[in-house]
């Protein structure tokens, strides 16, 4: 876990706290299981604040339950499969947390939705999803490449509008 992810991973705060108990553990070199990643809790007065959104389960009964989940190591794909819908469902559950956030907070409708449609394509381009929206990075990349050779070869998509100051500035009409 250490190796792969970030706190910023992790859409509900619980887990986040229990991923920074876990590198505070390593750091100490120290082995992270339950022991060790409850004392971190413990000592640092959060316990209490840890809780598996899905169930509820709060304090050393939430840590338990996360430790008799076990995951289905014969199947790396598989588990890597469900390790991204569960970080794709904590990306959800953030950002409508966030959603509620800035409508309590006033923000207008037109700024939500842009945020909505940002952070949404996020997570799609992130879980695999297809989408008219979000590309992938070889189809980024092979346009990237068409673009290059085109101005390489004097080839444009843009026309000039025949005035030097704005033509300079935005390189012409696309």
């Amino acid at each position: 876990v250490e190796d792969i992810l970030e706190k910023e991973d992790y859409g509900c705060d619980s887990f986040g706290l229990i991923y920074q108990s876990i590198v505070n553990v390593v750091s100490s070199d120290l082995f992270p299981d339950v022991i060790t990643v409850q004392s971190d809790l413990e000592r640092r007065g959060i316990l209490n604040s840890i809780v598996i959104p899905s169930n509820g389960k709060r304090g050393q009964e939430a840590l338990e339950y996360l430790d008799s989940l076990e995951p289905n190591v014969n199947s790396l794909e598989s588990y890597a499969y469900q390790i991204k819908e569960l970080h794709g469902i904590r990306q959800l559950w953030a950002l409508s947390e966030n959603i509620k956030k800035k409508i309590s907070a006033g923000k207008n409708v037109v700024s939500v939705l842009a945020d909505i449609d940002i952070e949404t394509g996020k997570i799609s381009t992130y879980v695999g999803a297809q989408s008219k929206h979000s590309r992938s990075s070889r189809d980024v990349a092979e346009n990237n490449i068409q673009e290059f050779s085109d101005a390489a070869e004097g080839k444009t998509g843009y026309i000039s509008t025949l005035l030097k100051a704005w033509d300079d500035f935005v390189g012409g009409l696309y």
